[in-house]
C-alpha cells in the first residue's frame, strides 16, 4: 500500500512561523525530493531560526498494491 506523503519545510522568520507543503503520491518520492533539496535546506537553516524539513505520511491511500482479480475459469461440459 502506498500513501500520500507531504514534504514539509518550516522555519521562523521575523517572529512568524512559515510552512510550505508539497505533496507526493509515495513516501519514497517524498524522501527523494527531500534529499535533493539539501541546498535549499542549508540556505534556510543559515538564514532563519527553527528550520525543519521532513516527510509526513498520511493515512490516505494513493495506490493499492493488490493482485488483480481474475475471473473464474469456467469449464463448459
Amino acid at each position: 500500500m502506498e500513501f500520500f506523503t507531504a514534504l514539509i519545510i518550516s522555519y521562523a522568520m521575523n517572529g512568524s512561523y512559515v510552512e510550505s507543503v508539497m505533496w507526493f503520491d509515495t513516501e519514497k518520492r517524498c524522501e527523494t525530493a527531500m534529499r535533493n533539496s539539501d541546498d535549499l535546506y542549508e540556505t534556510l537553516y543559515l538564514l532563519y531560526d527553527d528550520t525543519m524539513m521532513a516527510c509526513r505520511r498520511t493515512e490516505v491511500l494513493s495506490h493499492s498494491i493488490r493482485p488483480k482479480l481474475r475471473p473464474d475459469n469456467l469449464m463448459e461440459n
